[in-house]
């Protein structure tokens, strides 16, 4: 029962995290630009189209934050023969993911909102000031994204280089019998 529920937990992890990983630059490659120059847009309808985007997806980032660190708990309960490299590992994962979900909610719900405050109140050397925070921590929430996957996958090549020595050592033990 163990292994279905680390293998699920493996997996919801990854999607969540290629949810994350994706959708940023899906917004910021795809939806800004075609808001802003290709739907023939004003600008502040256009700002108003991708700042509801940038909202209701920083809600799917709360849930799949929750979820990822969640996954990553139930993970080190249940892998009991880690070794210390991989103990390290995913307690670097779980600071950088942590980090990432603590990064969403300050976006979420203190820059965005005072963009939109800024926006509305004509104060655009203000909102341009928030908006280039808002633009720059992003990058980083993409960044501590990227570096959790790439962790993850550092894991998963340590338990399977585990795994084929045990395998190893396995016919080598049935070998002498």
């Amino acid at each position: 029962m163990n292994g279905i529920v680390l293998v699920l937990s493996r997996w919801l992890h990854q999607i969540c995290l290629a949810l994350w990983i994706g959708g940023l630059p899906v917004i910021g490659a795809i939806v800004a630009p075609v808001a802003f120059r290709r739907a023939g847009l004003e600008t502040e309808q256009a700002g108003n189209v991708v700042g509801t985007v940038f909202l209701r997806f920083n809600v799917v980032c709360y849930v799949a934050g929750a979820l990822i660190l969640l996954s990553q708990l139930i993970e080190w309960g249940l892998v009991r023969e880690a070794t210390a490299r991989w103990r390290k590992l995913a307690g670097l994962r779980l600071l950088m993911t942590g980090t990432l979900v603590g990064l969403t909610f300050y976006l979420g719900l203190s820059v965005a909102p005072q963009m939109f405050r800024d926006r509305a109140a004509g104060e655009k050397a203000a909102f341009d000031a928030a908006h280039d925070d808002y633009a720059t921590l992003a990058n980083v929430q993409l960044a501590l994204a990227a570096g959790a996957a790439f962790l993850t996958a550092m894991m998963s090549l340590g338990a399977a280089r585990a795994t084929s020595k045990d395998s190893v050592e396995r016919e080598e033990e049935v070998r002498h019998l």
